[in-house]
């Protein structure tokens, strides 16, 4: 099976109480799966909705507090994004009603970091400073810059909170990307061209 392959809504009590009635229903349709092109279409619509999201969401603040919050949402948004592209049913992000560190789980179930030694420990540590500062209101700056740290190729001296933000704006656009790569990715290697050999 294809990731987002069927669109068909999920199946109810009064869905089952039918078929248990009429003996009619479960069967698959050929109109019920996504076909390669709607597939393509939500990954773009899904770029360009990290992107902006990002862009548009990520404060222009000298607060590094703030700044960590707001992180930790959008993260959290392409976490929703990367499962609801990745399941086998198309889902409403809507629907997806978990904890960043559920979602982060299911998303590591789906793929996501295996290839990757730096992606996972840097999601954790983002929900690990988010909770400290949304339920201690406090922040350990050394666990922010052990974030940038393991994003980036050296470590200047004497950052300040600002250069921090910068940072942090920076590795929030790339998982952003990644997580659209790695779902375009996705898309390609099971699209019918490719599992059928015709991947000229």
């Amino acid at each position: 099976m294809r990731p987002l392959h069927i669109k068909r809504k999920r199946i109810t009590l009064t869905d089952a109480q039918k078929f248990i009635k009429n003996g009619i229903g479960g069967s698959m349709e050929y109109s019920d799966y996504l076909s390669d092109d709607e597939r393509k279409r939500i990954i773009e619509d899904t770029y360009d909705d990290l992107l902006s999201i990002v862009k548009n969401n990520f404060p222009r603040t000298t607060n590094l507090e703030y700044a960590i919050l707001k992180m930790h949402l959008i993260i959290e948004y392409a976490l929703t994004q990367f499962i609801r592209c990745s399941s086998y049913v198309l889902v409403d992000k809507e629907s997806i009603k978990f904890t960043f560190f559920q979602k982060l789980e299911i998303a590591i179930l789906l793929g996501l970091g295996n290839d990757d030694p730096v992606l996972i420990p840097t999601l954790e540590l983002i929900n690990k400073i988010r909770n400290q500062v949304a339920h201690t209101f406090t922040l350990n700056v050394g666990l922010v810059d052990e974030i940038i740290r393991l994003n980036s190729e050296e470590m200047p001296k004497n950052i300040n909170n600002r250069k921090r933000i910068s940072y942090l704006k920076s590795i929030a656009t790339f998982i952003c990307g990644m997580i659209v790569g790695l779902l375009k990715s996705k898309i390609y290697l099971t699209s019918k061209a490719f599992t059928s050999g015709k991947n000229a």
